[in-house]
């Protein structure tokens, strides 16, 4: 536990929960279900004590910790379970004249049946997500977001990825967290891979007993580039506003609309849906190139003196390290791009470009990229395109290889130690000049 003068009196994980679950188990028997409500407001209160404190762990791991709170459902599963069978069992051994009395022995043996699954599947899934991080639907989704999701590292390293970006850029809406990299709701998803938002903002009404009911609905839908959709549910429509308004900012190539034509968006044919992907790709590289160029402008705007401090000899300028971007096309057409990925990623794409599994296999490193181009049956040699910034202009190179140099040199594109002889290679710079004027 920690005590400080700024935060005050905090418990950290587990106590807090075993603090709670002592307390529950204590005071079931003279207050009842009361306990478990003073218990959650013991938790709301060291939360709204330390909002702005790093959850012990990191963000994700909380987060699934967070899944515990949920067997309160499995209780009132339980219940509603219990009363069913109750019901349902005693029936068993009373003569029913009348269709009435049938139809209540069905009804309550169906309601025992449902009840017991929920009981059993939400049991299930919260104790698996709180206890086993890695098996939880937290961690199975930022798997999903890479590459390889079967190559993925620990869920030590899948954590720690999506925590790094939160705490250092993240901005919060209610239950949804908005870095440069990632989103972290119930899910988490990749903003590289954004194709979709789709806020609900609904009020559903229905009667009941001559009552009207009505149940506000405030959500997040998130849709991806392989048409997988993230939801995340939010308790102030103002924050879902301002969640969204964040997303076009940090996906502003991504499609944005209300949540009654996700449906529309997703029923888009294979055709259109490549269209799409093509015309993202297009206007996401021209964002980034005139980015680009407008830092190049601004730092030669700017005197170099007055931009570096002063350094000895033995030390290095401080470099900030440029933005990644691993693309892969397969023999369809179809071009996927990945803006997080890990070394074992791109061992695989290279061995995908020499099995034929991919065509084309590219890495972005900010001004400089390895292009791998796969061989046909007349020359089964890659076709290498790379570039180097010179001083006083970008160049680009191209010459032929076999399989085994072009993973190799794509491996060291990924670890910066890229390196070649270009003396050897040919120089298509000028080449390149004159198709993009035509």
């Amino acid at each position: 536990m920690d005590q400080g003068n700024k935060g005050g009196f905090h418990l950290k994980w587990p106590w807090n929960w075993v603090v709670c679950g002592v307390f529950v188990a204590a005071a079931w028997y003279f207050i009842g279900i009361f306990s478990l409500l003073l218990a959650a407001l013991f938790l709301w209160w060291q939360k709204k004590r330390h909002p702005d404190a790093v959850p012990q762990g990191g963000y994700c791991l909380d987060r699934t910790r967070k899944r515990l709170a949920r067997l309160l459902w499995s209780v009132l599963y339980l219940f509603l379970a219990a009363g069913g069978g109750v019901v349902f069992f005693m029936g068993f051994g009373e003569e029913k004249a009348e269709i009435s009395d049938w139809a209540v022995w069905i009804v309550s043996g169906g309601a025992f049946l449902l009840f017991t699954g929920c009981f059993l599947y939400e049991t299930y899934t919260d104790l698996r997500d709180a206890l086993c991080p890695a098996k939880s639907r937290l961690a199975k989704s930022i798997r999903a977001q890479l590459p390889y999701p079967d190559e993925a590292p620990p869920v030590e390293e899948l954590f720690a990825m999506v925590d790094r970006d939160i705490e250092a850029n993240g901005q919060w809406f209610d239950r949804v967290a908005i870095g440069r990299e990632w989103v972290l709701g119930d899910d988490v998803t990749s903003i590289a891979r954004i194709r979709g938002v789709f806020p609900r903002d609904e009020i559903k009404v229905h009667y009941s007993g001559g009552r009207r009911q009505s149940a506000r609905v405030v959500e997040l839908y998130i849709v991806d580039d392989r048409k997988q959709v993230q939801v995340t549910g939010l308790r102030s429509p103002s924050e879902l506003e301002m969640a969204v308004t964040c997303l076009r900012l940090r996906a502003p190539e991504a499609h944005f609309d209300d949540h009654s034509r996700i449906t529309q968006f997703l029923d888009r044919s294979d055709e259109d849906w490549q269209a799409m992907e093509r015309d993202f790709c297009r206007r996401r590289d021209q964002r980034l190139a005139e980015a680009e160029e407008q830092e190049r402008l601004r730092s030669r705007s700017v005197p170099v003196t007055s931009q570096l401090p002063r350094q000895s000899k033995n030390q290095e300028a401080p470099r900030r390290p440029a933005l990644a971007r691993l693309s892969l096309s397969d023999r369809t057409g179809a071009t996927r791009d990945y803006e997080s990925f890990t070394r074992r990623d791109v061992e695989l794409a290279g061995e995908g470009l020499a099995g034929g599994k991919y065509t084309v296999v590219a890495l972005f490193a900010g001004p400089r990229y390895l292009y791998l181009k796969a061989g046909d049956k007349l020359d089964g040699r890659v076709t290498v395109n790379a570039s180097r910034p010179d001083p006083d202009r970008l160049r680009v190179f191209e010459t032929k290889c076999t399989d085994r140099q072009a993973q190799t040199w794509l491996l060291e594109m990924a670890e910066g130690t890229f390196d070649p002889d270009f003396s050897q290679w040919k120089d298509i710079t000028k080449k390149l000049e004159k198709e993009t004027k035509k």
